[in-house]
């Protein structure tokens, strides 16, 4: 009897429940992250750089949860520059959001392509 009671407050109220089941008053849907890309990470692996965002797949998402999650990446201190950039994944701007995370690592400074110091200029 309860999720009926919801159902009418909601449609009483002209609020409209988005996919997770929120009702929002202002009736637009909340947006929810269903893709994340990364582009210009060469030394850091992808799940590293998602780590650090703090993104999930699933997770609903605003412009605040995409400033924290550029913030996180620029305060490990792994990259000169980062950027996220939102796309809609259906041209009607629909509910689902994808990110696509732009990261400009810092140059390698004296770490070979292992990860280990580089051997240059040594006699051995």
């Amino acid at each position: 009897m309860v999720p009926v009671l919801l159902a009418a407050a909601v449609v009483a109220s002209g609020a409209r429940a988005d996919q997770h089941g929120v009702a929002r008053p202002d009736g637009v849907a909340q947006e929810t992250l269903s893709e994340v890309r990364v582009h210009g990470n060469t030394h850091t692996p992808e799940a590293d750089v998602l780590k650090l965002a703090g993104l999930r797949v699933g997770q609903p998402l605003d412009q605040a949860a995409i400033e924290a999650a550029e913030t996180r990446l620029r305060q490990s201190g792994r990259f000169d520059a980062v950027e996220i950039r939102k796309r809609h994944r259906s041209l009607d701007g629909g509910p689902e959001v994808a990110l696509v995370i732009i990261v400009q690592e810092h140059p390698a400074r004296g770490v070979g392509s292992r990860g280990c110091p580089s051997s240059a200029g040594s006699t051995g």
